[in-house]
């Protein structure tokens, strides 16, 4: 309501304004002849509405005194359909003084090409003398203010004949001045003429550069919009000779209402993009294209009928054009951007001077002369305020940018760059604070499960309810909002919100905390009818104990975080050895990318035998990297930094390669050898996995069912579409899938019947002590039982005495594994036990 107020406030202002305007610059124009105080010559005006085009100067001379009506009585209004016939008026001149001195008249309008003037010395016996003849718009002489240069003898008379091809007599007059005087306007028209021009052609390159830059079509419009208001006002101002070439000026007034229409178009066109109209509001957007269609239409009719209708098209160009343009710029008066509400108003002084001089169309013609310079007044009106709207809608866009730069877009609340400035400014002021980085756990499962629009309105309502349960702590304001309101969580990464408290926080009460965070989301979150209920996993870190700047303290605090999620533990405060450890990573990452790309890495063999008749079964390949400095690094280190660091996918496409290339050798000496290759649960997710498997065995005419996939049960089941579909695509290739570890991870039966794999292998820590354990005994012989009911083979892993090897056999176990048969062994020890073991068998 207050902008609807101010809006039409400012429509009031406006109208008063121009009227006070024009009417203070123009108050003469009441009358069509002036003559300047300074001038002692009596005049007198009539009229005569010529009845033909072609009539003669001759034929005006020879008509009676009788058949010119005195100007007080004209009375015409253009016809619609074009008023063809001239006027001519008559204008008499009487020179009481004694001095003859150099007068001009200074013909004030437009569209004045092919209208002419004569200039006669009249004696008493009614007989004429030509003094001087011409064109009123010279096109030879240059002159920018069409002027008839002429003197009338001391003590003479002088009749002066004007012939006028217009119709639109409201803004042409007659001023008579001395030449001095005329010289002095002359003048004053250069420099406000200048400056007007000088603006427009500024604009025009000042948008063009823009959109160079910016490809924003806005600037064109606006370009060509400014372009042809400056033709249609040298036009109807008198100042062509300033702006073009000779040639094109006749041309010029002769199509003015071709580029009044267009000029139409293009303001619409300039408004809709500059408002962005078609983004924000469609219906609007083709409502304002259809009038343009009709201008452009009203346009196609005016040039098909040689413009005998220019009238009636012109007035119905204007009903729509303004129609049209207050449609769209009260559609948006209530828009929320300052130069939005700018813009609009920078229209005003158009509008109301448009509706305005259209007046003469339905009243009395000569009632609205005194609106004559107001289209230029309004169009400078126009042009600052449009600038200023410009300079307006580019800063709005600089603090859209930089918000979008410092907020997080889905929530709205500050990302890490505020965070850090806010750190920073605590520890300018020495202001003891601890950070705390709050992850909730089912973030990730529900961008995977439901898709990325789940998953952020689930970490918005995370962060509201967070913000509701910490309400009462004593937090850091990380920002105020625009309404004033205190925004005390930031979203620094997609899965991960910080606070700060003020001050340490003490050993005692972190469990408090820990309670009160994990409390936000014990009752869930309802999105589209589920509920996503999580935990969460808190790091904390604490300035200056745990560091000395905010770049150091935000890498603490998601040490700690990480921490927290690697142990299973809901909180974890950063211990300064983690920090040690965490650089060790980063570099044993760097080293095992530098050692894959170096072929540094090795695969081991370690046998399987059948222990119903101690055949050989096959061999399970295992990775082995030896450090150049720190010496051999075990599988369970590297293998989880690997897949931390992005490499896993590699490092399995190597081993799987090296196997694939090696086990060939081995079907050369024995073609039932089996060969298990495991594979990471990142693995799974990689579909073309298969593919690349597939040709390789195609490439090296190897038949799959000699190949087995192992995977860790926990590993099968992080992912369990993405685990099906890629096991799946293995057993259509034949490649038998193996369980590995069977017995550490946490699936069910019912789980793991739906993946069909052909073995199961038995974890050595239920293996080892079997001799001594009823409890390993009883989950080996279930395990086995539960597997045969599935047809699947068991392997068991880590027997190391023939006493082990004995009990298995008693269970049905079929295959064993273990340093009693052989230690893990690189590729051409294998080979030579392989063919030991094969000649003693």
């Amino acid at each position: 309501m207050v902008y609807q107020g101010r809006f039409f406030s400012c429509i009031i202002s406006c109208v008063i304004f121009l009227f006070s305007l024009a009417a203070y610059s123009d108050t003469q124009r009441v009358s069509l002849l002036s003559v300047d105080s300074h001038i002692n010559i009596d005049h007198a005006l009539e009229y005569y509405v010529g009845q033909s085009s072609q009539h003669s100067i001759n034929e005006i001379l020879s008509l009676k005194s009788n058949q010119f009506s005195p100007f007080s009585t004209l009375n015409i209004k253009p016809e619609l359909s074009g008023f063809k016939n001239p006027i001519w008026f008559k204008v008499k001149l009487s020179n009481s003084s004694h001095k003859v001195e150099p007068h001009i008249i200074y013909l004030n309008g437009s569209v004045l090409a092919g209208s002419q003037f004569y200039l006669f010395e009249e004696f008493l016996n009614n007989k004429s003398n030509l003094l001087k003849k011409g064109n009123l718009l010279n096109l030879e002489t240059n002159e920018i203010l069409p002027n008839i240069a002429l003197s009338v003898p001391a003590k003479k008379n002088a009749v002066l004949y004007i012939k006028l091809n217009t119709q639109n007599f409201s803004n042409i007059s007659f001023d008579l001045y001395t030449k001095s005087r005329f010289q002095n306007k002359q003048s004053i028209s250069y420099i406000v003429w200048g400056g007007f021009i000088g603006i427009l052609l500024m604009m025009c390159l000042y948008n063009l550069v823009f959109y160079r830059s910016t490809r924003d079509r806005t600037f064109i419009y606006y370009s060509i919009y400014l372009l042809l208001s400056l033709t249609i006002l040298s036009a109807e101002q008198g100042f062509m000779n300033y702006v073009f070439p000779n040639r094109f000026i006749f041309l010029i007034h002769k199509n003015i209402t071709t580029f009044e229409l267009f000029n139409f178009i293009f303001a619409t066109l300039f408004a809709l993009n500059f408002l962005r109209v078609y983004k924000r509001k469609r219906f609007y957007w083709k409502i304002a294209i259809a009038g343009n269609f009709t201008v452009l239409g009203l346009l196609l009719i005016n040039l098909i009928t040689y413009q005998n209708y220019t009238e009636l098209i012109l007035i119905l160009a204007k009903c729509v054009f303004y129609s049209t343009l207050i449609f769209v710029l009260v559609a948006n008066y209530n828009a929320q951007y300052r130069w939005v509400r700018v813009f609009l108003i920078s229209w005003l002084p158009i509008l109301v001077v448009g509706i305005m001089t259209s007046a003469p169309f339905f009243y009395e013609y000569w009632q609205v002369s005194i609106l004559y310079n107001t289209d230029l007044f309004a169009v400078t009106a126009e042009i600052l305020l449009i600038s200023y709207a410009f300079s307006e809608r580019y800063k709005a866009k600089e603090a859209k940018q930089i918000y979008h730069s410092t907020h997080d877009v889905v929530t709205g609340l500050p990302n890490h760059f505020v965070l850090k400035k806010q750190l920073e400014k605590l520890q300018d002021e020495n202001v003891k604070h601890t950070l705390i980085l709050v992850k909730p756990t089912a973030y990730t499962d529900t961008r995977a499960s439901f898709g990325i629009s789940h998953a952020n309105e689930y970490i918005t309502q995370v962060a509201k309810q967070l913000n509701v349960q910490l309400s009462g702590l004593d937090l850091v304001i990380i920002e105020g909002n625009k309404l004033s309101l205190p925004v005390q969580i930031a979203r620094i990464k997609d899965d991960a919100l910080a606070v700060i408290l003020y001050n340490e926080i003490p050993s005692d009460l972190i469990e408090q905390y820990a309670f009160l965070i994990n409390a936000a989301l014990e009752k869930g979150v309802y999105i589209d009818g589920t509920y996503l209920v999580g935990n969460v996993d808190i790091g904390i870190a604490s300035f200056p104990f745990h560091a000395n700047d905010a770049d150091e303290l935000q890498q603490r605090a998601l040490q700690a975080l990480e921490g927290a999620s690697d142990k299973g533990e809901r909180w974890c405060i950063y211990q300064v050895d983690e920090n040690q450890l965490v650089q060790q990573k980063l570099k044993l990452a760097a080293d095992l990318r530098r050692a894959l790309m170096n072929n540094e890495l090795s695969l081991y063999y370690q046998p399987q035998i059948e222990l119903k008749n101690n055949a050989i079964y096959g061999c399970e390949v295992l990775l082995r990297w030896q450090h150049p400095e720190i010496g051999f690094v075990p599988p369970d280190d590297f293998i989880p930094i690997a897949e931390s660091a992005g490499l896993i996918n590699d490092v399995t496409e190597w081993v799987i390669e090296q196997a694939l290339i090696q086990h060939k050798n081995l079907l050369e000496l024995y073609p039932d050898h089996k060969t298990s290759i495991n594979i990471s649960a990142q693995d799974l997710i990689k579909k073309d996995l298969p593919v690349q498997v597939i040709s390789l065995l195609t490439e090296l005419n190897i038949d799959p069912t000699t190949i087995i996939i192992e995977l860790t049960e926990s590993a099968s089941i992080s992912d369990s579409l993405a685990a099906n579909q890629v096991l799946d695509d293995f057993k259509k290739m034949g490649v038998k899938i193996a369980i590995d570890d069977y017995g550490t991870g946490y699936s069910s039966l019912a789980y793991l019947s739906q993946l069909r794999f052909n073995e199961i292998k038995i974890d050595k820590q239920f293996v080892m002590e079997l001799e001594h354990s009823k409890r390993d005994q009883t989950i080996c012989k279930t395990t086995i039982e539960m597997a045969k009911s599935l047809g699947a083979l068991v392997v068991a892993e880590g027997v190391e005495n023939e006493n082990v090897a004995k009990i298995l056999r008693q269970y049905g176990c079929e295959i064993a594994q273990g340093y009693h048969f052989g230690k893990p062994m690189p590729f051409s020890d294998y080979y030579q036990w392989l063919q030991r073991y094969q000649a003693t068998g």
